[in-house]
């Protein structure tokens, strides 16, 4: 995903609209004749709905639920197929397929078909093309145009096209590619290297954090659902969700600094460096910290600032013995000053590095 700067010189533009509409000549499936993907999400969540109704009531809306979905799926179709973008001074279209769409630039004569999406949409979606290696292995190319809520269609982080060149994506090796499937669904199968998709269950449901889940609930509640969250220490607790959204020792100590922007994108990595987390490492009786401190993984996110202010005073108020802040009251927004949005790229995500940024 790259920050576009949109380099709009006339001429080209003239070129590069004609050349769409080259493009679109070709489309032979209008938007709306392709049907949403069936998977196995919601019935997975509705089996443990049986005993546990409100939990995965709530859960349905979360964005774990559609972090990988087939591009086909109804939300992403209408944002892909049939748009274009000039980006980077390059002209790039979803052009629609009999089954599906497929990047294309105005300058090249190749194309890239979208065989998977991942993102959920709350940051961005991003779209895959599946590559099988001389060997049988499974690879990926992510694709040089993605979804952003704030933008639409904008070049990816991270992509490799160069104004003037347009490039289709980015070729991942066979290590980082069944990565990528293995942090966004819930269920996958390796043969020797290669996915078996028939099988592949996309987007986090209960079992990838519950592990056992299916056997929990095949023994009527008897046996355990796997990992006893609440047994778990507040590090061990981020390094589990981190085992997704990236842990701190997974950087070298010259990457663990704040003036390394990338850092925004991981949120448990910028919590454990925060002074409000490492206290709580040295001293038993500090106020626990950790992800579901602020968010309920079986819930989206809340987006009232009242609600993460009220959590920061459950430390740092009055009846804490917080100490004043010098330049709001208790009762304000904690977070433009401390836990900012922050601009990578294209995307803008919540800086978990709580501290007194100078910065802003």
């Amino acid at each position: 995903m790259l920050n576009a700067t949109n380099l709009h010189v006339a001429a080209f533009v003239a070129a590069s609209l004609l050349m769409l509409g080259a493009i679109s000549q070709r489309t032979t499936v209008p938007v709306e004749a392709l049907p949403a993907i069936q998977t196995t999400q919601a019935a997975e969540v509705q089996r443990c709905a049986e005993c546990h109704a409100e939990i995965c009531d709530s859960y349905l809306a979360t964005p774990h639920l559609r972090t990988l979905r087939k591009p086909t799926d109804e939300e992403v179709f209408r944002h892909f197929a049939g748009q274009d973008v000039t980006s980077r001074g390059n002209a790039f279209a979803f052009a629609t397929r009999d089954d599906g769409y497929a990047l294309t630039a105005a300058d090249r004569s190749d194309e890239k078909k979208v065989d998977w999406m991942f993102g959920s949409g709350e940051h961005a979606m991003t779209g895959v093309s599946l590559e099988v290696s001389p060997c049988g292995v499974t690879e990926i190319q992510q694709l040089n145009v993605s979804w952003f809520p704030h933008c639409n269609l904008e070049a990816t982080p991270g992509s490799d096209h160069a104004p003037g060149k347009p490039s289709l994506g980015v070729h991942l090796n066979p290590a980082d590619s069944l990565k990528c499937f293995e942090c966004h669904s819930s269920q996958m199968a390796i043969d020797d290297g290669a996915i078996d998709f028939a099988s592949l269950v996309p987007g986090i449901s209960c079992n990838r954090c519950h592990l056992d889940a299916q056997q929990h609930a095949a023994s009527g509640g008897s046996l355990p659902s796997g990992v006893a969250w609440d047994k778990l220490s507040a590090l061990e607790s981020i390094q589990r969700c981190g085992e997704c959204h990236r842990r701190a020792d997974e950087f070298t100590d010259d990457e663990l600094t704040p003036d390394n922007k990338l850092l925004i994108r991981f949120a448990p990595v910028g919590l454990s460096q925060s002074p409000c987390f490492k206290t709580q490492l040295d001293d038993p009786d500090a106020r626990r910290l950790d992800c579901v401190t602020c968010h309920d993984p079986h819930s989206p996110a809340q987006t009232d600032t009242a609600f993460y202010t009220a959590k920061c005073n459950d430390c740092h108020g009055a009846s804490s013995g917080g100490l004043p802040c010098p330049d709001s009251p208790r009762s304000e927004n904690c977070m433009p000053c401390h836990m900012p949005v922050v601009q990578h790229e294209q995307l803008r995500v919540t800086d978990h590095w709580i501290r007194i940024r100078d910065d802003i």
